[in-house]
């Protein structure tokens, strides 16, 4: 099991700075120019937060990968994973690089969708509460920002 966990957490981490240093999502002049609302975390959290919300991803996708491997209900849950964690990473370029403020709003809208769809599939086909109340935080997070 160590080693499927391992394995997609390098893989989440991996794929994310990817995305991260890609996008060059760092304070550009386009970022500090918008307008925020005054609950936005401050900037300096979203490093480490994201960080630790990627390792959660992988370790979920680990437990799952390992426990449920031969269910037919598991492929499902992968696909719409897989579905999550792509629209994830492509939020981060729309906004920061391409500065697509509509397209990132609906990619996020979407995310939100696919966090709720596997976290009732994680709870109800599955009844693996440690992997449905690991991927919960990424949602919580989701609609903060």
């Amino acid at each position: 099991m160590i080693v499927k966990v391992l394995v997609s957490v390098f893989v989440c981490l991996g794929l994310g700075f990817l995305s991260g240093y890609v996008s060059g999502s760092g304070l550009s002049d386009y970022y500090l120019a918008l307008n925020k609302p005054s609950f936005m975390p401050p900037g300096w959290l979203f490093g480490p937060v994201w960080t630790i919300l990627y390792i959660m991803m992988g370790v979920a996708f680990g437990i799952v990968w390992d426990k449920h491997s031969d269910a037919k209900s598991t492929v499902g849950a992968m696909k719409i994973f897989g579905a999550q964690f792509i629209f994830n990473l492509l939020w981060t370029p729309l906004f920061f690089l391409m500065q697509q403020e509509i397209a990132a709003l609906v990619v996020i809208v979407t995310l939100i969708v696919l966090i709720i769809n596997d976290h009732s599939i994680q709870t109800n086909k599955f009844t693996c509460l440690k992997v449905a109340h690991t991927l919960s935080p990424m949602g919580f997070f989701c609609d903060a920002t």
